[in-house]
C-alpha cells in the first residue's frame, strides 16, 4: 500500500516544481509510514481475541470502532512524522501540528479501512483454524468410532469361537470320550 499511494500521490497530484528533486525521498516516506500496520497488528489480534465479533454485536463493534480510530490516529501521526521529517528543504517550513491537522482527515478514514481490513483477514484465518479443528475432531471421532465397532465386533465374535469349541469337546465326548 506505501508504493501504491507514494506512486498515486506523486503521478496524480500536483507537485511543485521545487519537489521533483525529492521525489524518491516521498517514495520512501510513504512506504515506511505504512510499517506501523505491522506494530498494530498483533494488537488488533488480542482484541478479537478478547472481544470477538460474536452475537450481540454491539459491544464488540463498539469496542473495534474505538479501537479503529485509535489505530487510524497513530497511524496519520506516525505518517504525519515520517512526511514532516522527509519534508524537502526548499518547501516552507511547516509544524508537525499543522501538518497533523492537514493529515488527520483524510487518513483516518484510510486507517480505518485498513483496521477493517486487518480484521476481515483474522477472522478469516480464525474461522480457518477452526474449520480445520472441527475436521480433525470428526477425523479422530469417525477413527474412536471405527474401533469401538470393530472391539465390539470381536466380543461377539470371540464368544463364537468358544461356544463353538466347547460343543465340539461336547460332541466328541458323546461319540469318542477318549479324543475329547
Amino acid at each position: 500500500p506505501g508504493l501504491l499511494a507514494g506512486a498515486a500521490t506523486v503521478l496524480l497530484l500536483p507537485v511543485p516544481p521545487e519537489v521533483h528533486a525529492y521525489i524518491g525521498r516521498f517514495e520512501a516516506a510513504f512506504l515506511v509510514s505504512w510499517w506501523i500496520w505491522a506494530a498494530i497488528t498483533p494488537v488488533v489480534r488480542v482484541a478479537m481475541r478478547r472481544v470477538p465479533l460474536e452475537h450481540p454485536l454491539v459491544r464488540p463493534l463498539a469496542m473495534h470502532a474505538v479501537l479503529a480510530l485509535a489505530a487510524a490516529l497513530a497511524f496519520a501521526m506516525w505518517f504525519t512524522w515520517v512526511l514532516w521529517l522527509s519534508r524537502p528543504p526548499t518547501l516552507p517550513p511547516e509544524s508537525y501540528g499543522v501538518a497533523l491537522r492537514r493529515l488527520v482527515a483524510g487518513h483516518a478514514l484510510a486507517g480505518v479501512a485498513v483496521y477493517a481490513s486487518i480484521v476481515a483477514v483474522l477472522t478469516a484465518i480464525e474461522e480457518r483454524a477452526a474449520r480445520r479443528r472441527r475436521e480433525l475432531d470428526t477425523a479422530r471421532l469417525q477413527a474412536d468410532l471405527a474401533q469401538a465397532q470393530l472391539r465390539a465386533l470381536q466380543m461377539q465374535l470371540q464368544p463364537h469361537f468358544l461356544f463353538n469349541t466347547l460343543h465340539g469337546i461336547a460332541m466328541l465326548t458323546d461319540t469318542d470320550p477318549a479324543a475329547a
